[in-house]
């Protein structure tokens, strides 16, 4: 008889948790930095629009 052994029905659901786990977390600690850097991009742009050292007007020189 061709089929699986016993318990690999087991298996095979705690492979997909600890694959699903590791995935939520690697993308967890992706998005978090990924936010961490576009927040001090935009604070950082902001910053310099208000001290006038930058300027979204294009010029006609």
């Amino acid at each position: 008889m061709a089929g699986a052994p016993p318990g690999t029905a087991k298996m095979i659901i705690k492979e997909i948790a600890i694959a699903s786990v590791l995935g939520f977390v690697c993308a967890g600690a992706w998005k978090y930095t990924y936010h961490n850097d576009l927040t001090k991009r935009t604070r950082s742009f902001y910053n310099m629009l208000d001290k006038g050292e930058i300027s979204v007007v294009v010029s006609d020189e």
